[in-house]
């Protein structure tokens, strides 16, 4: 349900996904902006300091999975007015500031913060001593001291400071309650059972417990999988610490972060349970003939790396769910069907590798994916247009090659990327048509190939792009990127300094093409998209033959 006026935004509780606009900082008479229980993901837009009426801010999530917001802890020390500040069980990350809501014009008031369950780290600082009735919740983060100071603070968390010194704030290391701190005479911090090696304050359970779990899961993943006939399974399912099994590595006080059993000889399917890893950022699976599915995926939080390529993954079902992704790989899988829309719902992505599937259909929109910084599809049968990218900031390599995109190449391709970035667009073996547009010279340093399109021309611009595939411009001009109608250059479609020279042929019709053919002929013919492949390859083999 949503409630709007001049001084209220309240959409709690509904499943709004991807990044928080940034927009909302134009509602400047803005005094209280509830946004919790909601699927958003990201940072939080720097716009929301422009908040200043702002008193009440709520973005945390209890109930629903996933990473949540991320990005490092703001300060909000613009927002004077701010008395309430809830974004528990997100995942927010690096120290609290030293000029955290620094803005406060009145030290005297209450104020409540909860940043329960991220991934704060660091000392709580001294310099939040100014405040006088601060109600600070950090549980289940990475806090590794409270500066002596604050233990003093008497009327903080309700008074229980002055009861219960720093426990009030946080347990110590090695002990724990369901609060994470002490609040009463019955809530004591209990000593955890066993050996417990967590350095970290404000546990909510004991690391022990965490661990136990830990290798149960483990212990199902190796069953499922076919543990005894791995090629290395070196200490699995022994008494050591699950931290010394082979491809298991651990962080945070000896927690599971990293899972890399790459070319292992895994079988059988990947259970469920494996996203039950609070602490796993890495799962590394790939050259393995294992099922796998997305299924659940959400509740793995902290998983930021999943490569899965060359195993037997055939959906991307469920991929959607994976909001904290930053890094995804499932080339080589024969994965059918359209790439899901639902792609789009992983804001946090910086590289996403899908090449070398059946995927059909358009590509999704990628506008919302502000971080990515490199995708590759290439080896596909994509079709529709070609995007522009044109809201990717961060997007500097591109490879769309082998597939059947249609269009042109629009004067904002890559818009907003600054002229300055090294870029690597590669768009060979399509179906695209007319002119490389000069517009695309604003970029000092791009390697772009476009050979065996349908390309009628290139402005001129372009061919004084010196710093252009890797100086060959310079040297060759227009030859340089596209080789001229009546003419190829085999295997490449350019002109270059590795040897490759556009040489007469009558039946090039088009710029750029890499063999001397009619490339409708070829486009039509039964071999399809991969029919060029096909015929540099036999003359690669009639060339070798013939040097024998």
């Amino acid at each position: 349900m949503y409630i709007l006026s001049s001084f209220v935004l309240h959409s709690h509780g509904n499943n709004l996904i991807g990044e928080i606009p940034s927009e909302i900082g134009q509602l400047y008479k803005l005094k209280t902006l509830v946004l919790s229980e909601n699927n958003f993901v990201g940072p939080l837009p720097t716009e929301i300091s422009n908040l200043e009426n702002l008193e009440s801010l709520f973005l945390d999530k209890f109930t629903k999975v996933g990473a949540g917001l991320s990005g490092p802890l703001p300060s909000f020390s613009s927002m004077r007015k701010l008395r309430q500040l809830q974004m528990a069980e997100n995942s927010f990350t690096g120290t609290i500031p030293t000029d955290f809501l620094s803005g406060i014009d009145n030290l005297k008031d209450t104020i409540s913060v909860g940043l329960k369950g991220n991934r704060i780290e660091g000392s709580i600082p001294s310099a939040l001593s100014k405040f006088q009735k601060l109600n600070i919740v950090l549980s289940d983060n990475l806090i590794t001291s409270i500066d002596g100071e604050l233990c003093y603070m008497t009327t903080w968390m309700h008074g229980d400071v002055g009861k219960y010194d720093c426990e009030a704030i946080l347990c110590p290391p090695g002990y724990y309650n369901q609060y994470g701190r002490q609040s009463n005479a019955l809530s004591e911090c209990k000593k955890c059972n066993g050996n417990d090696q967590s350095i970290f304050l404000g546990a909510t359970k004991c690391q022990s417990e965490i661990k136990q779990r830990e290798r149960e899961i483990l212990e199902v993943f190796y069953s499922k999988c076919g543990g005894e006939k791995w090629k290395n399974n070196k200490n699995w399912m022994s008494e050591s610490d699950v931290c010394t099994w082979y491809g298991v590595s651990c962080s945070n006080g000896g927690l599971v972060d990293s899972i890399l059993l790459a070319s292992n000889n895994l079988v059988g399917t990947v259970p469920d349970e494996i996203f039950e890893l609070e602490n796993l950022k890495f799962l590394w699976l790939y050259s393995n003939p294992i099922d796998f599915s997305f299924q659940g995926i959400g509740r793995a939080k902290r998983l930021a790396s999943l490569l899965l390529d060359s195993t037997k993954l055939k959906s991307l079902d469920g991929i959607g769910q994976a909001y904290q992704l930053t890094d995804l790989d499932v080339r080589f899988n024969g994965i059918k069907g359209q790439i899901p829309q639902e792609i789009s719902n992983l804001v946090n992505l910086e590289s996403l590798s899908i090449s070398d599937n059946s995927f059909t259909g358009a590509l999704p929109s990628f506008n919302r994916m502000h971080q990515l910084k490199s995708l590759r599809a290439a080896n596909n049968q994509i079709t529709g247009s070609l995007p522009t990218f044109a809201s990717n900031n961060n997007l500097r390599t591109i490879d769309l090659s082998d597939n059947r995109i249609r269009g042109k190449i629009m004067p904002t391709f890559l818009d907003s990327l600054a002229p300055w970035e090294t870029v690597y667009v590669d768009l060979s073996r399509n179906r695209i048509e007319g002119r490389v547009p000069g517009d695309l010279a604003r970029f000092e340093k791009m390697t772009l190939y476009l050979k065996d399109n349908y390309i009628t021309g290139l402005d001129n611009d372009v061919c004084e792009a010196d710093g252009w595939n890797g100086r060959d411009v310079s040297n060759y001009k227009c030859d340089g990127i596209l080789c001229p109608p009546g003419t190829y250059a085999f295997g490449s479609g350019r002109q270059s300094l590795g040897g490759s020279e556009c040489v007469e042929c009558k039946k090039s019709e088009f710029y750029g093409q890499s063999l001397c053919v009619d490339l409708y002929d070829h486009y039509s013919s039964a071999f399809g998209t991969n029919s060029l492949h096909i015929a540099i390859g036999t003359m690669l083999a009639v060339t070798v033959i013939f040097i024998m």
